[in-house]
C-alpha cells in the first residue's frame, strides 16, 4: 500500500464533479471501526478538500481512495479523517 500526498488541485482532478463516490468521516481521537459510508457527488466534497491539512491518495489493488485529514498528523492521530472512495 502506498500513499501519495497531493495538492488540492491534484485531488480535484481525481474524479468528475458529478461522479458518485462513497464518503466516511472518522474522529481519529475516538476511533470506531464501524464507520459508515454515504453516497455523494464528488462536487459535494469541495469543502472537505478545501479544509484539509493533508490529502493523500491511496494506491492499492482493491480500491481507489483519498484520505483527507483535517489536521496535520504527527505522532498521535488527531482531528478528522474523511475517506473518499471512487472508481479508478
Amino acid at each position: 500500500m502506498e500513499y501519495v500526498v497531493m495538492s488540492l488541485e491534484e485531488a480535484k482532478k481525481v474524479a468528475k464533479k458529478d461522479a458518485v463516490i462513497l464518503v466516511s468521516k472518522q474522529d481519529l481521537e475516538n476511533p470506531d471501526c464501524n464507520i459508515g459510508f454515504k453516497k455523494k457527488k464528488f462536487g459535494e466534497c469541495h469543502n472537505i478538500l478545501e479544509e484539509a491539512a493533508t490529502i493523500a491518495k491511496l494506491c492499492d489493488d482493491f480500491s481507489a481512495q483519498l484520505k483527507v485529514f483535517s489536521d496535520l498528523q504527527e505522532s498521535v492521530p488527531k482531528g478528522y479523517l474523511h475517506t473518499i472512495l471512487y472508481k479508478k
